[in-house]
């Protein structure tokens, strides 16, 4: 993968570019390195693959897990969903049918299929990416609850194709978001929140409660009914994050 990496790096004016067959997680590895800005670490395999809340990502082989990271700006509280959609963005060049689920998973059907991390530390800030791409399988505790590419569309996909895809639309339209704000990214995530019932959890003057997103506006203010009885609008930031 070295001679990929390397034109990737050119293309999208990146800093370094480094691949693990293995590692613990690549949050981890882009934290221990001393890069300047944009730089991407690749991996083939997890050992400790991390989603939101500290749960736990299953990284086997087959999969890609990546981690882009820039320097951080003022509308952080927007990288997470953006970064799903960017990825959804890519991914459904190839496959119809995926979904966007608050505020960082993409599903197919009620099946995990990709997931996203934002992480900050520093000045710096770190946007991991997972993607079941070419796994055939993930045993009964995950039956029906993750799937990957190759299952949907039952064929082998080319990984170095599939970073190619996914880190140029991170790149880019992470960039976006730095220069412009959520109003430069928000008409296609809108688009793709309101297609699917989102429910989420938000804290409001009662407390944490559970509602669904109703809608999203270009300023980052949301509309959410709260369990089917009142609406109220509040900034994005204020969404703890979706519910089942």
């Amino acid at each position: 993968m070295k001679e990929p990496l390397e034109k990737l790096k050119s293309k999208l004016g990146l800093s370094y570019v480094e691949y693990y067959r293995e590692v613990s997680s690549t949050q981890e590895a882009a934290r221990r390195l001393n890069q300047t800005p944009p730089y991407l670490i690749v991996a083939k395999r997890q050992t400790r693959g991390k989603g939101r809340m500290g749960r736990r990502w299953l990284s086997e082989n087959g999969g890609l897990y990546l981690t882009l990271v820039i320097e951080r700006f003022p509308h952080e509280w927007a990288v997470s969903v953006t970064s799903a959609y960017l990825v959804l963005k890519s991914l459904s060049r190839n496959v119809e049918g995926i979904t966007l689920k608050w505020p960082n998973d993409l599903l197919y059907g009620n099946a995990k299929l990709a997931g996203t991390l934002a992480e900050a530390w520093g000045g710096r800030l770190g946007v991991g990416v997972g993607v079941n791409v070419n796994q055939e399988g993930f045993g009964e505790a995950l039956e029906g609850k993750a799937t990957s590419l190759r299952i949907i569309m039952d064929r082998t996909f080319d990984m170095d194709d599939t970073l190619e895809s996914i880190s140029s639309a991170l790149v880019n339209g992470l960039r976006t978001l730095a220069k412009k704000g959520f109003k430069g990214v928000y008409p296609g995530i809108r688009k793709a929140l309101l297609e699917s019932v989102q429910k989420v959890r938000v804290k409001t003057e009662k407390g944490e409660e559970a509602g669904r997103l109703l809608d999203i506006y270009p300023e980052g203010n949301v509309e959410i009914e709260i369990q089917g009885r009142r609406k109220v609008k509040l900034p994005a930031g204020q969404i703890l994050g979706g519910h089942v």
